[in-house]
Formats: structure tokens, C-alpha cells, sequence
């Protein structure tokens, strides 16, 4: 190429560069043209705002030295992308940072391309493209930074979340324990841990599906244990639980792993026995039980030996439902015990009847504690020597609105049974305080106020909170207050006994030992009660004179009760020769029909109202 055209080019070039230079101005990125040599020949002013430099004091400057002056780093990176450039056909890209002196940190992303070749030289015109890329790369870095927190949080949380789903996890576990031991504990007897009634009423009721679905047969047992109420009395209430515990393991024994065994409360428990076909597996179960019941129980190096009755019903024969077959197979299992246990029976139809009129019973005594029919009867206690009623026997009696004045012969053995008698108790101890306070009021002579209080009352652990609220309550003077208590409720519980005994005579109450000599109190025993007097049974009153035995121990207990310095009374006299024998002995007290018979409340009164002595006795 001669002089010329290289001219002619060169011109042609620089108008080129001119036109891009028009054409650039505008522009929002900064454009930067060098010649061969690295030397500025254009810029535009977004370019020179970039560096905070004028026009003029950038233009054929050398981009290096521009650049040292910023960073020391961009002349080798200029270098390395002029070498790029030249080597590629396309567009090159490169990055750059810098620092400013003002320390401030700026991007810029730059592309660059070959804008002429000029002659045989190895370099040509370069234009590049800049752009400030400084907020884009701290919003990337911030980014970068927030993925990052965001990626650790995620982590965090998921790590947490995995930890909250094991605890979840170990949570639910653990409720669904806590709720398959509830529902343990709601269908399952704590102490035996055989099915309570509950458990055992639905496993009767599948039983009975299952037989009905099959034609064949199923027994339900009733099992109560012959008089267990002493164990827990005289060894405690722990023993009684071992012993029971020790009970349940047998029944396990004695039947098939399908039957069910269940605790229904206290000592009693129920066999649900299922596809039988013959009656003669029931006999061969129940035989078994009364076998493994003989055998000695071993509770803490004290030898026990327990009995047991048990009432039998069959289905279909003996009902269709659960109830009724548990309610009859309850019904022979009384029945076993009322002909002294320790055997098993199956139920008949007669044993309804005989229970239909217990329930009767029942409920006509409740409905007569609500309606007041229960009254207080009076028998005179008479002093031997005087002739003077000293006291009285509350007796009481039922005024029935429509069969009139019952016998207590015909309802206290029942009340006894089914602890009704403990409101029956606490009925008359009230009426009698109430009315013999009324007397005193009247003006009438004290007068000892004698109420029998059962086993069952005497042995409840609130009793000296009752008859110290009966006291305070009515009025009534604690000395002419006698509780009767027999033998047989003395020596239930002795520990019970002494201390309740104690706390009575502590409130000045009297305390009489009634139908002396018909239980088996040791002397021992009597030396350590602290009561006041001895109430001599009418069984030995009643044929004293005929009988020497009975004589005999007339005397004996008489001079006991003066030895020990206590009162004695005699209950029962009705002869004259009864009579003149229990003076001879120096029995200080008396009653009986050869007196009077129990009297009303009004009919006593006019008796008091009299207030002379008895002529039998002058």
C-alpha cells in the first residue's frame, strides 16, 4: 500500500471515528477508542464521569498510565485483554475493580473489540464498551450473602425441624404409651391387673356373640371370698392386696387362655367362660377352683387359707344378655354363701324370687330412712335395789304405712348386710339425744340413755366426729350418753376398737359391753377396753334357773364385772325366780319384759310422769 492510501485511509478512519463519536455521545455506558500505541483518541462523557476526570485531561493520554494511577492491577489486565482482542475473531469481555482514591470499590464490566487494523502493524484501533457494574455486583454480593443466610436458615430450620419431628415423633410415641396406659388403667383392675366391669361386660357380651354364632354354650362364675373382710381387719389392708393378687394368679390357672378372668371390686371376681358343649367343663372349672383355693397362701410369713363361693348361670338357660346372666350367676353366688360357702351353685329360677324380695327390702328401707318411718322404742333399765328406772334401751322399730310396726327381726339382719345400718344408727343416736334432752328439759329425772351402735357404725373412722356432732347438736349430756357395742364389734379391729373406745370415754361417754359371754373376747382383751359396765346376754338370762351351766355363768360374770369394778346389767329377766337370782348375786341393774316391754316415746313419758318405784322389785 503506497503513501497515499494509507493517507486516504487513515482519513477515512478518523472521520469513522469522528461519526462514533457523534453517534456515542448519548450513550449510558462509557466508550473508550485507543489507538496502537494505547494512547486515548476518543472518549464520551459518561466514560470520563466514570474516572471524575475532564475531557481534555484524559484524551492521548495513555490508558496504562490512567489506569496506575487508580489501580495498580488494570495495566496487566488491559494488556491481557488486548492480547485477547487481537487473538479472537469476536468481542472480548472482561471485569474489572478498582479502588478509587477515595476508597471507594467500583466495577466495571468492559467489552472490547479490534476497531481498524492499520497497515502491517500487530496492533490496531481498539474500542471498548464500559459499564459500571458496581451496584449490580454489591446487590450480587448481597444476594450472595442473603443465599447464603437463607441457605443457613434453611439449614437451621430443617436442622430444627428434623429435631422437632423426632421430638414429635418421641412426643406421640410417648402420648400414645400415656393413652394405651389410661386406656389400661380404665379397663383393667390397678391392683390384680385382671379386666375390671367394664372390660369384663364387653368381653361377655363377645362371648355371647360368638356362642350365638356357633350353637354352643357359656357360663359366667361369680366368685366372692369367705370372709376375707377379717384378713384385711387383722392383718391390714396391704396384706388383704397380696392376698388378693395371690387369688387372681390361681383363677389364671384354673381356666383356658381365651376365658376371661376379671376383678369386679373388693373380693369379688367374674369367669366368663365361652364354647362349651357341655355343661360338665363348668363343673370341672369350678372344682378346680375350689382345689386351688385350699392350698395355703404365704403373705409375709403369715399362713393363710381362704374359701370361696360361687354362683354358676348358663346361657341360653339362665338368660340372653350379659346383665341377666351376671345378675343370676350374683344371685347363686349368694346363695352358696348363705349355706356356708366354700362350694359353688348354679342358679335357678326360686333364687329370683328370694332375691327380688332382698331388693324389695332394700328399697323399702331406703324409702323409710327418707320418710321417716323408723321410730325409737324405750325399754325402763331398772336399779335392783331402788326399784327406780335409772335408764333406758333405745330399741327401734319400723311403723310401716301399710303392714303397721314392724319387728326389728325382719329388717336389722338385713340392714347388717347391705351397711344400711349405719344410717339407722345415726337415726335413733339423734332421736334419742334430741328426746332424752327434752325429758331433762321437762324436769325430769337424768336418766341413762343406752343406743346400740353395729359392727359396721361403730368400726367407721368418723365416728367420734358424729357423736360429738349429735352432742353439740341436741344438747345432751355426754355422761348419760351408753353406746352398747357387742363383742363380736370390739374384737373386728382391737387397735380400732381401743382407740375409738378411748376417744368416747374422753367426751364422757359411757361404754357398755353387750351380750357378755356369747363372743370370744380373751380377759386379756377386756382388761384393755376401758368400759364402764357389763351387759349380761338374755341367752344365759332366759334358763338360769333351770339350766346350772347357765347359772353358773350368771355368777361368774357378775362377780367379773365387780372385781373389774365395772356395772353389770342383766337383759331378758321375765320371772319373778330370774329375778330374785340376780339379786342374790348383786346385780346392780335389770330389764326385761317382767316390767315393761319396749314403750313409745309417749307412753315412756307417762311412765317417767309417774316417778315411783316398780312394785316387782319392793
Amino acid at each position: 500500500m503506497n503513501e497515499q492510501n494509507k493517507k486516504s485511509k487513515i482519513e477515512g478512519t478518523q472521520q469513522t471515528i469522528k461519526f462514533f463519536e457523534k453517534l456515542l455521545r448519548a450513550s449510558a455506558d462509557g466508550i473508550l477508542i485507543t489507538d496502537a500505541t494505547h494512547n486515548i483518541m476518543v472518549v464520551n462523557e459518561t466514560f470520563c464521569n466514570f474516572f471524575r476526570r475532564q475531557r481534555h485531561e484524559i484524551i492521548e493520554t495513555n490508558i496504562f498510565s490512567l489506569l496506575e494511577q487508580l489501580y495498580s492491577e488494570w495495566p496487566a489486565r488491559w494488556t491481557e485483554m488486548v492480547n485477547r482482542v487481537h487473538s479472537e475473531t469476536s468481542c472480548c469481555n472482561v471485569e474489572f475493580k478498582l479502588i478509587t482514591q477515595m476508597r471507594e470499590m467500583r466495577c466495571f464490566s468492559v467489552n472490547a473489540s479490534v476497531l481498524e487494523q492499520v497497515a502491517n502493524e500487530d496492533a490496531g484501533v481498539i474500542i471498548s464498551i464500559w459499564r459500571e457494574v458496581t451496584e449490580f455486583k454489591k446487590t450480587a454480593e448481597e444476594l450472595k450473602t442473603l443465599n447464603r443466610y437463607l441457605e443457613q436458615r434453611v439449614a437451621t430450620r430443617t436442622a430444627a425441624l428434623i429435631t422437632k419431628n423426632v421430638e414429635l415423633q418421641s412426643e406421640i410415641a410417648a402420648r400414645k404409651q400415656v393413652e394405651e396406659k389410661v386406656e389400661h388403667v380404665a379397663l383393667h383392675d390397678t391392683l390384680t391387673a385382671l379386666p375390671n366391669r367394664v372390660l369384663f361386660g364387653d368381653r361377655l357380651c363377645l362371648a355371647l356373640a360368638q356362642v350365638r354364632r356357633t350353637k354352643k354354650m357359656a357360663a359366667v362364675i361369680c366368685l366372692n371370698l369367705d370372709r376375707f373382710k377379717i384378713v384385711n381387719e387383722t392383718l391390714g389392708h396391704n396384706q388383704g392386696d397380696l392376698l388378693l393378687q395371690g387369688v387372681a394368679g390361681r383363677l389364671k390357672g384354673c381356666v383356658r387362655e381365651d376365658d376371661t378372668i376379671a376383678r369386679l371390686g373388693g373380693d369379688e371376681f367374674a369367669i366368663v367362660l365361652s364354647g362349651l358343649t357341655h355343661v360338665n367343663h363348668v363343673h370341672t372349672v369350678a372344682n378346680k377352683i375350689l382345689i386351688a383355693m385350699k392350698q395355703p397362701y404365704i403373705i409375709n410369713e403369715h399362713e393363710l387359707y381362704v374359701k370361696t363361693s360361687m354362683g354358676i348361670s348358663l346361657y341360653p338357660n339362665d338368660g340372653d344378655s350379659a346383665e341377666i346372666l351376671l345378675k343370676n350367676a350374683d344371685i347363686a353366688m349368694h346363695h352358696t354363701r348363705e349355706q356356708g360357702g366354700n362350694n359353688y351353685t348354679f342358679y335357678v329360677s326360686a333364687m329370683y324370687n328370694k332375691s327380688f324380695a332382698a331388693m324389695i327390702l332394700e328399697r323399702d328401707i331406703h324409702r323409710a330412712l327418707e320418710r321417716k318411718e323408723f321410730v325409737v322404742y324405750y325399754q325402763p333399765q331398772i336399779d335392783t335395789n331402788t326399784g327406780l328406772i335409772i335408764g333406758m334401751e333405745a330399741l327401734v322399730r319400723w311403723q310401716h304405712p301399710h303392714r303397721g310396726l314392724i319387728s326389728p327381726v325382719e329388717f336389722l339382719p338385713f340392714a347388717e348386710d347391705t351397711r344400711m345400718i349405719i344410717s339407722i344408727d345415726e337415726m335413733v343416736l339423734h332421736t334419742v339425744c334430741m328426746q332424752n334432752k327434752a325429758w331433762l328439759d321437762k324436769g325430769f329425772s337424768p336418766l341413762y340413755a343406752a343406743v346400740n351402735l353395729s359392727a359396721h357404725t361403730f368400726q367407721q373412722n368418723n365416728l367420734i366426729e358424729l357423736v360429738t356432732s349429735v352432742l353439740k347438736e341436741t344438747g345432751m349430756p355426754p355422761h348419760l350418753l351408753e353406746l352398747e357395742i357387742t363383742e363380736g364389734a370390739a374384737m373386728q379391729n382391737l387397735e380400732a376398737t381401743i382407740y375409738n373406745l378411748t376417744k368416747l370415754r374422753e367426751l364422757g361417754i359411757q361404754i357398755a359391753l353387750d351380750d357378755f359371754g356369747t363372743g370370744f373376747s380373751s380377759l386379756f382383751y377386756l382388761k384393755k377396753f376401758p368400759i364402764n359396765k357389763l351387759k349380761i346376754s338374755q341367752h344365759f338370762v332366759r334358763d338360769l334357773t333351770t339350766d346350772q351351766n347357765d347359772k353358773m355363768i350368771v355368777g361368774a360374770v357378775i362377780a367379773l364385772a365387780h372385781s373389774l369394778k365395772f356395772g353389770v346389767i342383766a337383759e331378758g329377766v321375765e320371772t319373778n325366780e330370774q329375778l330374785d337370782f340376780l339379786k342374790q348375786q348383786h346385780c346392780t341393774d335389770i330389764q326385761g319384759y317382767l316390767f315393761h316391754k319396749p314403750l313409745s316415746m309417749a307412753m315412756f313419758e307417762e311412765l317417767l310422769s309417774k316417778n315411783y318405784p316398780l312394785h316387782r322389785l319392793t
